[in-house]
């Protein structure tokens, strides 16, 4: 259970500092993985 405890804690940290990049650079974030995806 702590394992699991601590693996969720660690995601959901992750999951924050994605969101927090996506809403402070959102344009250029978006348009670089737009680019990764059409140039892949």
């Amino acid at each position: 259970m702590k394992n699991r405890n601590i693996t969720g804690i660690v995601v959901a940290v992750i999951y924050c500092v994605v969101l927090y990049v996506f809403l402070t650079d959102a344009p250029l974030v978006k348009l670089q993985i737009i680019r990764y995806g059409f140039m892949y």
